[in-house]
């Protein structure tokens, strides 16, 4: 017997399933390589632009410290567009994360 926890919207959504590697769309249909472009996995088939190189070129020279954990500023930021207090936001590394803090919080064995 298996018991559901949480509102059935959130366990109606589907699992993040990635796009297949292009070597191997390749070869399961026999195809060259060089001639796919992928559009799955919000990748840019032009590579990074040259913007987002100086963008990361800039920030990597900041990293000889740790980030801000708590990203204060980000939160500042999204609490004054969205007129709410900072402390009323959390960040997580999508929403899977997001889910797994609430389920942590709000879930328990049995």
């Amino acid at each position: 017997m298996t018991t559901s926890f949480g509102p059935s919207y959130v366990r109606a959504i589907a699992p993040y399933i990635a796009g297949k590697p292009i070597s191997e769309v390749a070869r399961e249909f026999g195809l060259d390589e060089a001639k796919i472009v992928k559009l799955a996995s919000n990748e840019n088939p032009l590579g990074m632009p040259e913007s987002a190189q100086r963008a990361m070129a800039r920030a990597a020279s900041e990293l000889g410290r740790y980030l801000d954990a708590n990203a204060f500023e980000l939160k500042t930021a999204l609490g004054e567009r969205y007129g709410v207090p900072s402390d009323w936001i959390t960040l997580g590394n999508g929403s899977n994360d997001i889910l797994e803090i609430a389920a942590h919080a709000f879930v328990e064995k049995g």
